[in-house]
């Protein structure tokens, strides 16, 4: 099975719908806010490891939010 990465638009739909700046998701994920806007830009592909890591963000916040 191909795994299929994220999308520049999806990954521009999670940051809106997060309200994250580039800077905020570029530290969430460990890389610097260029590396964000290339991606969004379409000049590199976002890795396939982003769009698990951001995943696993949006399912903890989904458990703290149950869990208050």
């Amino acid at each position: 099975m191909k795994r299929k990465s994220m999308t520049t638009k999806e990954l521009q739909a999670f940051r809106a719908a997060h309200r994250l700046t580039q800077s905020e998701l570029a530290l969430l994920v460990g890389v610097e806010r260029n590396t964000v806007n290339r991606w969004e830009m379409g000049k590199y592909p976002v890795p396939y490891w982003v769009g698990v890591l951001l995943l696993k963000v949006l399912s903890r916040e989904t458990i703290n939010r149950k869990g208050k």
